[in-house]
């Protein structure tokens, strides 16, 4: 029961962060701003992750692996590598237009195209490539 009390509250501070980074960005956005927004201390805060770029870095991390979730889901449904790849681009570019805001900090576009193109299956991103050529 603790544990999912934990987890909850995890979520708490990263889906209000996120809110936060998206409109002031990572240099404005303060521990106190983030410990505000859920009615907290920032002892609270400090309790889960040590710093505010621990909140951001796991902020990434669940967009990553939502964004990987997306690429996967599309890739899926398509048989072709032209349309695998097609799916993979535009799934890419939809997931950055919807969450301009948060990849705006820090050139974070690039880092999470890195990050995705690099969590794909290896054999999968290989395959889509060699087949589109």
């Amino acid at each position: 029961m603790e544990i999912a009390k934990e987890e909850l509250m995890k979520a708490t501070i990263l889906e209000s962060a996120k809110g936060l980074f998206q409109k002031y960005g990572l240099a404005k956005t303060t521990m106190e701003d983030i410990a505000k927004s859920i009615g907290k201390g920032k002892s609270t805060l400090y309790y889960y992750f040590a710093t505010k770029e621990d909140i951001f870095e796991a902020v990434l991390l669940q967009e990553k692996a939502s964004m990987i979730a997306q690429i996967q889901n599309a890739i899926d449904g398509e048989e072709t590598a032209k349309g695998k790849l097609k799916a993979f681009a535009s799934t890419i570019i939809e997931a950055i237009k919807k969450k301009t805001g948060l990849h705006k900090v820090s050139l974070i576009q690039t880092l999470m195209l890195r990050h995705v193109c690099a969590s794909l299956a290896p054999l999968k991103r290989n395959t889509i490539i060699l087949n589109s050529i």
